[in-house]
């Protein structure tokens, strides 16, 4: 009984993230990839509604009008696939995934993607990279560990098992990032998972979307120096492929690996580029 509020979360959370990408979801699909019944679906939309997130509309919901022009899915789609380009460019083989619907976006793009052993926390991650083909997409595990409201694993159990891992690369997303803090979530819990992940992963890639550049809160999981590279939607690809990055170092400077380009009016903090 204690685990169907955050079921339900994880449900909204899969939907928004279907909104966001696509503009609209249909009862039928959601029946399909959900793997519940259509009342279920029925009254998962009606909380969205009632909460402005989403539309009613024949046989589905849609996108309200006035979000169109924010989190939009051509940014979404801008992002995940400048993401999945340099997963299969830095020939990554073990990959940790942690976010939300940004991140369930790029997951979308790796449900073929066999020599793939992702490791993750998020059941909705989870769910993106079984529901098409069980047995026939990447290597998954899914991390042991206290079920959180947003729908993901975190704890002792969580961390220890992640400990247990050396991965090739972890990419997230996040609910704020500035010059000071860097990348932040609001659940201290995901946070403290986030700080291992990096420990553990030979590169850290964030994707942010414009509406979380500036923003901060709770829980701080990489400072600016953690990460090899930030793709937002404005990320833009030559021909040549990605260049391998030098191991961190806490006292290692942006100047000579990233190139000066503000992410927005305001925001100082350079990005690098990511070739394709």
């Amino acid at each position: 009984m204690g685990a169907a509020p955050a079921l339900t979360r994880m449900r909204h959370e899969i939907i928004r993230a279907e909104l966001a990408r696509a503009g609209g979801v249909r009862i039928r699909d959601l029946v399909n990839s959900l793997g519940v019944s259509r009342a279920t679906v029925r009254r998962d939309l009606r909380a969205l509604v009632d909460a402005g997130e989403a539309v009613n509309a024949r046989g589905g919901a849609l996108l309200p009008a006035d979000r169109v022009h924010g989190v939009t899915a051509l940014e979404h789609e801008a992002i995940a696939r400048a993401a999945a380009e340099k997963i299969a460019a830095d020939e990554v083989k073990q990959l940790g995934l942690f976010g939300g619907p940004l991140v369930h976006d790029l997951a979308r793009r790796l449900i073929d993607r066999t020599e793939l052993h992702v490791v993750t926390n998020s059941l909705a991650v989870a769910r993106v990279l079984t529901a098409p083909h069980p047995h026939a997409g990447p290597q998954l595990t899914l991390l042991s560990g206290t079920l959180s409201p947003a729908g993901s694993m975190v704890g002792d159990l969580a961390t220890g098992a992640l400990a247990a891992f050396q991965l090739d690369a972890s990419y997230f997303d996040c609910a704020g990032f500035d010059s000071i803090c860097g990348a932040t979530v609001a659940d201290l819990g995901e946070a403290e998972l986030r700080r291992l992940s990096i420990e553990v992963s030979d590169r850290a890639v964030l994707l942010v979307e414009r509406a979380r550049l500036g923003k901060r809160t709770l829980g701080a999981f990489a400072a600016p120096a953690d990460l090899h590279a930030i793709i937002d939607a404005d990320t833009r690809r030559s021909g040549s492929r990605a260049q391998t990055r030098l191991p961190r170092s806490p006292k290692r400077s942006f100047a000579g690996q990233f190139s000066v380009e503000p992410l927005t009016e305001g925001f100082a903090e350079p990005r690098k580029k990511i070739p394709g």
